[in-house]
């Protein structure tokens, strides 16, 4: 990516602006945690006391407002709560816009008066060049929450609406190389290339995942959300850790219901030659998901075959619901589902074959 010198450093001027020595007992002044679109924003912080200590430093609103929002939630839990979790952290970057994942997440407390603790300063001295700083102070009781947040920009974002009218379009900024992947409320996929910019007609009501995958780095994966307000999302939240893959099994079509309920789906109907297909997948016995389709007989446009390694099965779905891909296969009416599931000392291994019969 090519990176242009402002006028004034071409000029010989200094680099940054005069700002004033950090008072770190004023109150701090937080980006916005809600954002209309999503964009990245390289700026100055407000608080001026932030300012000054951040100013050589690649600080981003959009991410930084993700950083609030996780502030605000913990400066009222401070020693409980679920804390950084990697769901936490996403609705977070969602809500305030920043269109890519988080890297690294951090909290930490302080003084009021003594501005940034050792340990985050030992964190930004090694931060990577490249990657864009999200970093916020917020002020509790009787100490400072300092919230930082690291992501990496693998492509020139533009702007894309988190709201569309229905019956809009969704317009998509060009990122050359790239490609879209765009899942309609009922999980009806659209794909095509980003050479040039892409406009979408979203005539059904609901939550659209857009994702845009460069040719390296991170991909983007993003609701939109046509003709209806932005929800808290919710779905998926973190519990205690199962015991045996009965349970798992149990777990697991439990939160598919609450997942496809919270949608207006009815539940999935299980398939006995789908669970054996399932089972297959898990031991590697058809050795891909290919050879599962293939002893099934299933025709590859019909089925989805995906596989997810979590903590918890709570963690494990989080990484499936969310991808276009997948969502036909979650949502639509007309689906049966088979399952597999197994422990081992990282936690579980979730297989899932949904097969849509139309």
């Amino acid at each position: 990516m090519i990176r242009f010198l402002p006028l004034f450093a071409l000029l010989g001027c200094p680099k940054t602006p005069e700002l004033p020595t950090p008072v770190w007992d004023e109150t701090p002044r937080l980006p916005a945690p809600i954002a209309g679109v999503y964009a990245r924003s390289p700026e100055i912080p407000t608080d001026v006391a932030l300012a000054k200590f951040v100013i050589d430093k690649p600080w981003d609103a959009s991410l930084s407002g993700a950083a609030a929002g996780l502030a605000l939630k913990l400066v009222n839990e401070m020693t409980h709560g679920p804390g950084l979790t990697r769901w936490r952290v996403r609705e977070a970057l969602w809500k305030a816009g920043y269109p890519f994942p988080a890297r690294d997440a951090r909290a930490w407390t302080a003084a009021p008066d003594g501005g940034p603790p050792p340990q985050l300063l030992a964190w930004l001295d090694g931060f990577p060049e490249g990657d864009d700083l999200g970093l916020v102070r917020a002020r509790g009781h009787d100490e400072d929450l300092w919230v930082a947040l690291r992501a990496t920009p693998s492509f020139e974002f533009g702007r894309i609406p988190r709201q569309v009218p229905e019956g809009g379009s969704l317009e998509l900024p060009a990122a050359s190389g790239a490609t879209y992947i765009v899942s309609d409320a009922n999980g009806l996929v659209v794909r095509g290339e980003l050479d040039s910019p892409a406009q979408i007609e979203c005539n059904i009501v609901g939550e659209w995942m857009v994702k845009i995958v460069p040719q390296s780095g991170p991909a983007a994966v993003l609701p939109v959300y046509v003709g209806m307000m932005p929800p808290e999302l919710g779905l998926i939240r973190d519990v205690a850790s199962i015991r045996t893959p009965t349970d798992a099994l149990a777990r697991a079509e439990s939160l598919l219901r609450e997942i496809r309920g919270a949608y207006g789906t009815t539940p999935l109907q299980r398939d006995f030659a789908l669970d054996a297909g399932a089972r297959s997948l898990l031991r590697g016995d058809a050795g891909s998901a290919e050879g599962v389709r293939n002893s099934l007989g299933l025709p590859p446009e019909k089925t989805t075959l995906w596989q997810c390694r979590g903590t918890t099965i709570e963690a494990c779905f989080d990484s499936v619901i969310w991808e276009p891909e997948n969502r036909l296969a979650l949502l639509d009416e007309r689906s049966t589902l088979g399952l597999a599931a197994d422990l081992d000392a990282s936690g579980v291994h979730l297989v899932g074959i949904v097969s849509v019969t139309h």
